[in-house]
């Protein structure tokens, strides 16, 4: 293990520190409550939505739980 990294312990259940909720919150929120006329357009309103998080930046640290960037920001090695 790299010395500049720390492993933080997470409680047993705790789905809003767990970085992919917030994936699933992204694209349940992007397609929900709308009718969509085919298959393949929900499809392509989910890949769309996946593409811009694949882009980086403020959509995904945005997935990240304050807690969680506090913590993996820390400089200390406590």
């Amino acid at each position: 293990m790299p010395s500049n990294v720390r492993l933080l312990g997470l409680p047993p259940y705790s789905p809003e520190l767990n970085p992919v909720e917030g994936l699933g919150e992204r694209i349940k929120d992007a397609v929900s409550n709308k009718l969509w006329t085919s298959l393949r357009t929900l499809e392509d309103a989910i890949l769309d939505e996946i593409a811009a998080i694949r882009n980086g930046g403020a959509a995904v640290s945005g997935m990240i739980h304050a807690w969680m960037r506090a913590q993996a920001n820390a400089s200390d090695s406590a």
